[in-house]
């Protein structure tokens, strides 16, 4: 089978989506991805709702360890410093429950902090930015 050059391919890419048939159909594709982002989002939040306090730090214990790793794979795989859209999910729902922390002394590129449940999520923001994640005073997350 003989492929077309990428160059012809992405013409006939442009040229489709330039039509009224393509630009609805790409109206649509976003559509359902949004709708799915925000399903998973709310089902994300149900869960945390459900969870006990034990509860919730055993899954913050697990769920942690595994953004660590997913992070790691990225880094060292991929060559991308990134977080999972699950770990974007879960500070955008401390911020939502929690409270947010005044800061009582200064701290390099602190853009803002919060509470939820015992932890202490503070975003860093500098050239990158970052998120820390304390429990009980010690840090025991930060993600790259």
């Amino acid at each position: 089978m003989d492929f077309p050059e990428p160059s012809k391919l992405v013409e006939k890419l442009r040229a489709h989506l330039e039509t009224e048939e393509g630009k609805a159909s790409m109206k649509a594709w976003f559509a359902k991805w949004n709708y799915d982002s925000e399903r998973g989002f709310e089902r994300m939040c149900r869960m945390l709702d459900h969870l006990s306090k034990n509860e919730i730090h055993l899954w913050m214990d697990k769920f942690l360890e595994w953004e660590a790793k997913y992070e790691e794979y990225w880094y060292t795989e991929r060559h991308t410093i990134t977080s999972s859209l699950l770990f974007n999910c879960l500070m955008t729902y401390t911020e939502k429950k929690g409270k947010k922390v005044k800061q009582t002394k200064y701290e390099d590129f602190l853009a803002g902090a919060h509470k939820w449940k015992g932890y202490t999520f503070k975003l860093y923001v500098g050239q990158g930015s970052f998120w820390r994640v304390i429990k009980d005073k010690e840090e025991i997350f930060q993600t790259t």
